[in-house]
């Protein structure tokens, strides 16, 4: 019986194939070979530039076919090396960064504050912001600021500032922060008051600390796609009689977070809404993704339409408005908006272009380079900008091998056949075991 339990486990396993096996910890680190990588885009390289990095916006051919994180970009020079980079989604953000400061002098002050006094060096960085910890709970302390150049002359910056802390039920409100105009101020002092009702005891009132920092507004970038607006539909829309177009973007993975809508019409109040369109065959063919209101008045600029909504990954949007009584509106021209995806990566003397960014490897692992961890978040002065060439075909591609009942569908049959064959002989076996061993309990 064992035996024939392992013919017909084994007859299986082959019939289907083995399953893929965890990667082992050294394949983390193993050199990645571009027979994996099923298409690249040529990037041709500028010769003349001050700028340290180059970039490009990653275009939608190459959405198309990459994996939908973009975790699989690789890019390579002609030389054939690896090239590290940083992949940005340009939303418009506000960052801050730590600036250095070395605190000299902690006086109380008589009417029991705290007064700190901080160095930032001989060429401080831009600051506008600095960040208190202060222990403590239900409290409201005053903050004053203070700048100078010398230690000697003060110029306030901040003279009602007030840390916060309260929690009532599951609201918690906590600021530890106090901002201030841009400055470049090399000393910065700091008085931080008690609160009158909470601080009443040296015991409830600890020292603070103070750090320095500088919020860096990181510009966003769009990136402002033309899509085919087909032809358009009587519809039932928000129960009343409407119209529907379908917007083809081209593409598969478009990302999408606004319509930029060209109405020829002078004057309108409309309600609209924008869905995604699933694939034929779909129980559901459209899930709504926004929607909003419209109004021209007469005499208003004619410009575009805007039409927000979550961003979301689509290759084809539809857009429905509520016309009621009215005439359809006259759709003229619809672009798509989203975040640019910007690849950014080093310009040195040893790159040879062109430059080639791979895609399309759906098991590829997100490359993680210390590049892209070390760039700082706004890039001064602006990388040069490169245009990506039409998508290849990479003639070094290799697809994956097929699963062994693709490659040979009959051995399948073969092997239910063989299957079955065994599983009777085993039944016959075990019958004839049973006879056996009632004669042998008679006798």
């Amino acid at each position: 019986m064992n035996h024939g339990v392992l013919l017909f486990h084994a007859m299986v396993v082959c019939a289907l194939g083995t399953s893929p096996q965890p990667d082992s910890p050294g394949d983390a680190t193993s050199a990645e070979s571009l027979v994996d990588w099923p298409h690249y885009v040529e990037l041709p390289l500028a010769a003349d530039t001050d700028s340290p990095w180059y970039d490009l916006v990653v275009p939608p051919a190459v959405f198309d076919r990459a994996r939908t994180d973009l975790a699989d970009l690789r890019l390579y020079d002609a030389g054939g090396r690896e090239v590290p980079y940083a992949l940005r989604i340009r939303r418009v953000q506000s960052e801050g960064q730590r600036v250095g400061a070395r605190e000299f002098n902690r006086t109380p002050g008589p009417d029991g504050s705290q007064e700190v006094t901080l160095d930032l060096g001989e060429r401080p960085d831009d600051h506008n912001e600095i960040e208190v910890t202060s222990a403590g709970a239900d409290y409201r302390r005053r903050v004053f600021v203070e700048g100078s150049d010398d230690s000697k002359e003060w110029r306030v910056l901040v003279d009602k500032g007030y840390l916060l802390n309260f929690r009532r039920g599951d609201t918690h409100v906590h600021v530890k922060t106090v901002t201030y105009d841009v400055s470049r101020y090399r000393y910065l002092r700091v008085r931080v008051y008690r609160d009158p009702e909470v601080d009443l005891t040296d015991a409830a009132w600890p020292p603070v600390g103070v750090s320095v920092w500088r919020t860096v507004d990181v510009p966003g970038e769009d990136l402002v796609l033309p899509v085919e607006v087909g032809a358009r539909e009587a519809v039932r829309a928000g129960g009343a009689p409407g119209s529907a177009w379908i917007l083809n973007l081209g593409h598969d993975n478009v990302p999408c977070q606004r319509l930029r809508v060209q109405v020829a019409d002078a004057e309108f109040a409309r309600s609209y809404g924008v869905a995604t369109v699933a694939p034929e065959g779909t129980r559901f063919p459209f899930h709504s993704i926004g929607g909003g209101e419209w109004q021209r008045r007469t005499g208003d600029p004619r410009g575009p339409l805007e039409a927000p909504f979550p961003e979301t990954l689509a290759r084809r949007l539809r857009l429905t408005v509520t016309d009621h009584r009215n005439p359809p509106l006259r759709v003229e021209r619809v672009n798509v908006v989203a975040a640019a995806r910007q690849v950014v990566f080093a310009r040195s003397e040893s790159l040879r272009g062109p430059v080639r960014l791979y895609f399309g490897n759906p098991t590829a692992q997100p490359p993680n380079y210390d590049f892209a961890r070390q760039l700082a978040p706004k890039l001064e002065p602006a990388p040069v900008r490169l245009k990506p060439g039409e998508r290849q075909d990479n003639p070094d591609f290799r697809p994956p091998p097929k699963p062994l009942t693709e490659r040979l569908p009959w051995l399948i049959y073969v092997v239910l056949a063989a299957a079955s064959l065994t599983l009777a002989a085993v039944l016959v076996h075990l019958a004839r075991s049973a006879i056996a061993m009632k004669e042998y309990g008679k006798a």
